[in-house]
């Protein structure tokens, strides 16, 4: 270890199967994020640049492919409660994936080579944290009065908070919501209509110019 360079250190730091299964989680949850806030930018860099240190960990490790597909199959999982709403079936099925897939990662392996129980035990319940807090959010949206239910939404003014080519976010009612263009792209801070609502998701057109 002492012969190494600074770079063979890390590398060889990050050749762990409990750092190579936070980094493809926290990489794949990170873009995940840049997905939801689209012009955010960091965290698609930071969770690039996390899954493939954590795949060259894998790459260095004895470990086993179906645990990596179920993984992935979590994240998958995570990503289709927050845009097909499913009452937090698919958030559970996520949890369980995420905790099978650590489990077969690096089953068979002499216990220095294994996954801890703890860290999966404290991603799943950060993952089941994280689809709680998205259904709260659907459920909250829900169960607006009518006023303010989700067809009122439809025709009211919100504002670009980043360009939308075609997805984005946008300001609306003090929040920041995910939203996708219509009719091709539109420039930060531009005044936009909401035209149709599909779960945390608001799909817009540049507001008609007056006399237009």
């Amino acid at each position: 270890f002492n012969d190494m360079n600074l770079i063979e250190r890390f590398l060889d730091i990050i050749a762990d199967p409990n750092i190579a299964l936070l980094l493809l989680s926290l990489g794949t949850l990170a873009i995940f994020i840049e997905i939801v806030n689209p012009g955010v930018i960091f965290p698609g860099v930071f969770g690039v640049i996390a899954l493939i240190l954590g795949f060259f960990a894998l790459s260095v490790l004895p470990f086993n492919w179906a645990g990596v597909a179920l993984i992935l199959v979590a994240f998958i999982l995570f990503g289709l409660e927050i845009f097909v709403p499913s009452g937090g079936i698919l958030g559970v099925g996520g949890v369980v994936a995420l905790i099978l897939g650590g489990l077969l990662l690096t089953s068979g392996n002499p216990p220095e080579f294994q996954v801890s129980r703890w860290l999966l035990i404290g991603l799943a319940a950060a993952m089941g944290a994280m689809v709680l807090f998205v259904l709260v959010n659907i459920m909250r949206i829900r169960m607006m009065p009518a006023q303010m239910g989700m067809e009122s939404l439809v025709g009211r003014e919100a504002v670009t908070r980043s360009t939308l080519d075609p997805e984005g976010s946008v300001f609306f009612d003090g929040e920041s919501w995910s939203a996708e263009s219509e009719e091709g792209m539109i420039g930060e801070g531009e005044r936009v209509v909401i035209t149709e609502v599909h779960g945390l998701k608001l799909k817009v057109k540049k507001e008609p110019q007056e006399g237009g």
